[in-house]
Order: C-alpha cells, then structure tokens, then sequence
C-alpha cells in the first residue's frame, strides 16, 4: 500500500486572553445590572418608608406651597423681613386671611407666627397670638391657666396685637391641650378676634398635631426632611405647606 503522509500546514493559535471589547461588554452589562439593582434597593427601602418630600412633590400633589422661609423670621421681636421670607409670608396671608383659626406646626423650622401676626394686623385684622410651646420659662401662661392655676387668660397686649405665651410646659401639656377647657377657651376667642394664630413645635405625625386638625380652619406646616406618609392626615384639609 502507498503511504499518505499529513503534513502540518499552519498550527492553530488560542488567545489566552479575551479580545479588549469583550471585556468593555461585560463592564457595561455589569454597570447596568448595578444600576438597576441599587434602582430597586431603593425603590424598596422608599415603599417600606415612605418617599421624600420635595417642593416638586407638593406641586405635584397640587398642595397649597407657600415657599421657603428663614430663621431670620424666628422671634418675638418683629425685624426688618428680607424679601425671599416677605414674600413667603404674603402668600401665607392670602391662603388664611379669610379663616379664623390658623395653626403653624413647626417641629425644627422657625416660629414665624409672630410675624404673620404683625403683616395680618398691618391689613386691620384683630389678632391673637396663642403660643403652645416656648424657649422662655414663663410662669403664667397658657398651661398655668388651663390647669386652672390662674384664674384670668394671661393676655398681653403688644403694638399691633395681643399674645397668651405658653408659659412653662407641663408633663400633661398633651391632656392640657386637648382638654374642654382649650376648646372652650378658642371658642370664646373667635368672639373676640379676626384671627386666632396657634404656634405649635409638635411633629406633624404626633398626636398634638391631631388636635390642632380638630380645632383649626387651616394649618401651616413647616417641614424639611418629612415623608410623604407623615402627611397623610393633612391631606384633606387645603393646608399650607412652608420649607426652611
């Protein structure tokens, strides 16, 4: 038999390593399904507690925005205003002139109540000022009076308008506000003035803040780092909403 011999023409060559755009490939895969994965973490954890609140979402949710205001706006002493807070407060006073009682509800923002006091008077709007919470130590106030330690509402009468401090807090502030007595006493006001401000330093979910829901025509919230779901309550109410 004849003899057939193979010879080797070219020897096959393997790469021992991937072509460079396979490896930018699997980069950008690996990217994305990142993205997407730390997308759904976060979509999850925001369920689970509720979403941010941004002047965005307010807008979106058609709330009442009023804008944003400054601790410049955070006293006793009425002060020059600067124009960003004026302006903030005039659209405050167009959402509540025509209600009689109003409640701030400020946790950590400003307590611009008095200031709001000040630009309502300014339009000729008798106004009273009810404090529920103070940096001061008063010893008459409201709280000494609901617990009926003092027989006459302690009203002071400043420039353009009046004023009950809180006078010092109580362990059962809490009861103390929502009591007959507090009721009857706003009741009573309402004859008295145009307007009725109530300063309040209660978070917005709190049980204080449900009390405020019952007693006021309208509430301002000033709020900063809240979760939509914190808010749930006043979303039946046309409340104003203040960032800082």
């Amino acid at each position: 038999m004849q003899d057939i011999s193979a010879k080797i023409i070219d020897k096959a060559s393997i790469s021992k390593k991937p072509e460079s755009h396979h490896i930018r490939l699997y980069s950008i895969i690996a990217f994305v399904l990142a993205l997407v994965i730390a997308f759904l973490i976060y979509l999850y954890l925001s369920i689970i507690k509720g979403f941010n609140l941004s002047v965005d979402t307010l807008k979106d949710f058609n709330f009442d925005y009023a804008g944003k205001i400054s601790f410049s706006c955070n006293s006793l002493e009425i002060e020059e205003i600067n124009k960003s807070d004026l302006e903030t407060l005039r659209k405050m006073i167009v959402s509540i002139k025509e209600h009689k009682v109003v409640t701030s509800i400020s946790s950590k923002g400003p307590n611009y109540i008095h200031y709001l006091a000040a630009l309502l008077a300014i339009i000729g709007k008798k106004v009273i000022v009810i404090e529920t919470a103070s940096k001061s130590d008063e010893k008459n106030g409201l709280f000494s009076y609901l617990e009926r330690k003092t027989k006459n509402l302690p009203i002071e009468t400043l420039q353009a308008y009046d004023f009950i401090p809180a006078g010092t807090k109580k362990y059962f502030s809490f009861e103390l506000l929502n009591s007959e007595d507090f009721s009857y006493m706003i009741e009573d006001l309402k004859n008295q003035y145009d307007a009725i401000l109530i300063y309040s330093d209660a978070s917005v979910n709190s049980a204080e803040s449900r009390i405020y829901l019952k007693l006021s025509d309208k509430i301002i919230l000033t709020i900063k780092d809240e979760k939509l779901d914190d808010l749930k309550l006043f979303m039946e109410k046309h409340n104003s909403f203040v960032t800082y």
